[in-house]
């Protein structure tokens, strides 16, 4: 336990009573629960940087695929998947065997989690500006593919239902 005091901080063991000395921050606190802690921590960062050093070894091999443990972005994912299903059966195998070796998952478990990252991230939506003076085709293209938001923008609205009537285009509307 951690207990503070009129000189600073100090940690006692409930089993034994013993005292550590006072700190000034807890950080220095040096005692045998926290130099454990403090060596597990670092054992941790030991082992992913050897397990990203295995993967790296594995996969220029060009034999096998595992795949890695972070990804800049979902194509470099994608690209590491692709790959990885490009491998026969049997490669496959071996492959997922490695990566339960150095990870504890196969690369489809890996690759599901993986990918949920991206899928749970928020979908940029471009805001166009739509005025009076005329809304553009490639405006409508871009609000189909990218889709805009008319939540509020009243003016917007009656704009857009009034261009959808003289135009005969269809523009659908959020329902309120």
């Amino acid at each position: 336990i951690i207990m503070e005091d009129h000189n600073g901080y100090f940690a006692i063991d409930l089993e034994s009573g013993i005292r550590t000395k006072s700190y000034d921050t807890i950080l220095e606190i040096e005692a045998p629960a926290f130099v454990k802690a403090k060596e597990i921590l670092s054992n941790e960062d030991d082992t992913q940087d050897t397990n990203n050093k295995k993967v790296k070894e594995i996969n220029d091999s060009g034999m096998y695929k595992v795949l890695d443990d972070k990804y800049a972005s979902e194509e470099q994912l994608m690209d590491d998947w692709n790959d990885y299903n490009s491998l026969s059966a049997d490669m496959k195998r071996h492959s997922d065997d490695m990566s339960i070796e150095i990870y504890g998952k196969s690369n489809s478990e890996r690759f599901k989690e993986l990918r949920s990252k991206y899928l749970n991230s928020e979908i940029p939506y471009d805001d166009l500006a739509l005025s009076e003076s005329g809304l553009q085709l490639s405006d409508l293209d871009r609000a189909r593919d990218y889709g805009i938001e008319l939540r509020g923008k009243k003016r917007e609205i009656e704009y857009l239902q009034a261009w959808s009537l003289n135009s005969g285009i269809f523009v659908i509307l959020p329902c309120d």
